[in-house]
């Protein structure tokens, strides 16, 4: 790969940056790899100056704004950066999800790296998503419109962070 096209590899922790302008950026953390794809929190944070990030370590105590299932794309040199690490909080992020089966109605749930799986009960059924992967660059553009920089689309609300059920919660994992 030529160094344009590199992807920097990227790790459960690490704190990232998504530019929504020139100068500022919105602070991400990796809660977790798997299946080649990342689970990504993007905190209630814009960092103004990003040579000058001194207090990445609070980062993660800040409200999250955003959360996906993504892919590590945009982890190319002069787009997303890494810039720091803390210890991921996956107990508190790391969701459930849910899946139908071929019986009509039946929905089953399992842990976020899918190696456990059960009936979901009716309230489950209807607090679980899905699993769902979403582009990176679609995330950045949402950052983009809540920073009013983009129009809006509805479709960028599907990233904001709604509090569900965990795996941790639910399957001890």
């Amino acid at each position: 790969m030529s160094p344009t096209t590199e992807i920097t590899p990227v790790h459960d922790g690490d704190m990232f940056a998504i530019p929504i302008d020139t100068d500022r950026a919105y602070i991400g953390q990796v809660v977790a790899n798997t299946e080649g794809a990342l689970y990504v929190i993007v905190f209630n944070w814009i960092e103004p100056k990003l040579d000058e990030i001194s207090y990445i370590s609070n980062v993660p105590n800040s409200d999250p704004l955003f959360a996906t299932l993504t892919f590590d794309s945009r982890f190319r040199p002069h787009m997303w950066k890494v810039v720091g690490h803390a210890e991921p909080d996956a107990d508190r992020f790391l969701p459930a999800f849910s899946y139908g089966t071929i019986n009509p109605g039946q929905v089953r749930i399992t842990n976020f790296f899918d190696t456990i799986h059960r009936d979901a009960t009716p309230e489950e059924a209807a607090a679980i998503p899905t699993r769902k992967y979403r582009s990176p660059m679609r995330l950045e553009k949402a950052l983009r419109a809540r920073e009013g920089l983009l129009p809006h689309l509805s479709s960028y609300d599907e990233f904001i962070y709604h509090p569900t059920p965990t795996s941790a919660s639910l399957f001890r994992s």
